[in-house]
């Protein structure tokens, strides 16, 4: 084969190539796509990984526990802590340790149980009780949410409302009478806890919502 020959095809070569990359583009649309992978390690099993690291980001010292360690690690009296387990697993000296903190000034966030089943009992003196609130039993319903410039929401669906019992709310936020409320900040000694129906609202994922963002933060 000759050179000019070879150079001929050479260049046909690149104007087929040229012509194939033209029509490529013209009749295919690039788009880029996010594609959320499931969590690993911590925030896997953690449902405040998010929150305990939006805190940390702000500044905040932030720490998460699976019990609650008091003697190991005493809590400051302008702490707050979030019990989000179930109160009804404290032992009677967590409790008494956990009062005589909020009583110092501490501030308490905790949530009412999940309804419980038919056949079991209350503890007569849970945490709960000591502060003067009574869970609702029924179904649950949803409590409106309204954050301007956003879009109606409602929260504390499946959770637990509650009454108080002998005991006045610094805040509320719900009907009340027998249908119950879904928060009430509770003054107590020199510190403050805070009932919750749930704490649903601050999950790692349901966190990336701005009302719920702006409520946990509130709290």
């Amino acid at each position: 084969m000759s050179g000019p020959m070879r150079i001929g095809l050479g260049v046909l070569g690149l104007l087929v190539v040229a012509l194939a990359v033209g029509w490529f583009l013209h009749t295919h649309e690039r788009v880029d796509e996010s594609e959320d992978l499931p969590p690993r390690g911590e925030a896997a099993y953690n449902p405040l990984y998010a929150l305990r690291e939006s805190l940390t980001a702000a500044g905040l010292p932030a720490q998460s526990r699976q019990r609650l360690q008091l003697a190991r690690v005493p809590l400051g009296p302008r702490d707050t802590l979030l019990l989000y387990s179930d109160p009804r697993a404290l032992q009677p000296s967590e409790i008494e340790a956990l009062l005589r903190w909020v009583d110092g000034g501490g501030h308490l966030l905790v949530r009412t149980p999940l309804p419980r089943r038919s056949a079991e009992a209350a503890p007569a003196r849970d945490l709960l009780a000591r502060l003067g609130v009574r869970t609702v039993e029924g179904p649950t319903r949803c409590e409106p949410l309204l954050v301007t410039g956003q879009e109606g929401h409602v929260e504390f669906c499946r959770g637990r409302r509650f009454l108080l019992v002998d005991a006045e709310p610094e805040l509320s936020w719900g009907e009340g009478g027998e249908d119950g409320l879904v928060f009430a900040r509770l003054g107590y000694g020199a510190g403050t806890v805070d009932v919750l129906a749930d704490f649903d609202f601050m999950r790692n994922g349901d966190l990336r919502e701005p009302p719920h963002a702006l409520l946990t933060r509130q709290l």
